[in-house]
């Protein structure tokens, strides 16, 4: 596998908040409804910048929200109004992103454990 960048460093109830924050967004099954094509327009309350958001899972394989910033924006926008080759590996040059994929327990490595853990979260599956 390759050596990621660890994710900074958040304290446990920081974590609790964003670990219900996904099991809401699970709950809702927003893959049901929406699909990649169809991005969302956020504004960050706390700065004021734009994100765009998408849902994965319409097609029953992956199960995720993505958020788009910075040149991120820029990216998906071309994407969008551009659709290109998904196998060019130079399409991914400027995807800055933020993923939040839903996974089953067994599929989480020993550092994802330890967070989820340390938050007394209990992950489904």
């Amino acid at each position: 596998m390759p050596k990621l960048t660890p994710p900074p460093r958040l304290t446990p109830e920081t974590w609790r908040a964003l670990l219900a924050a996904i099991a809401e967004f699970a709950a809702l099954e927003p893959w049901t409804f929406a699909c990649d094509s169809n991005p969302v327009g956020l504004v960050d309350p706390a700065t004021g910048e734009t994100r765009i958001g998408h849902v994965l899972g319409n097609a029953g394989e992956v199960f995720a929200a993505v958020f788009y910033r910075r040149a991120g924006l820029r990216w998906i926008l071309a994407m969008l109004g551009e659709p290109s080759d998904p196998e060019d590996l130079n399409n991914a040059d400027g995807m800055d992103c933020l993923k939040v994929e839903l996974v089953p327990k067994r599929e989480l490595w020993k550092e994802d454990l330890v967070v989820l853990k340390a938050a007394a979260f209990k992950p489904a599956g």
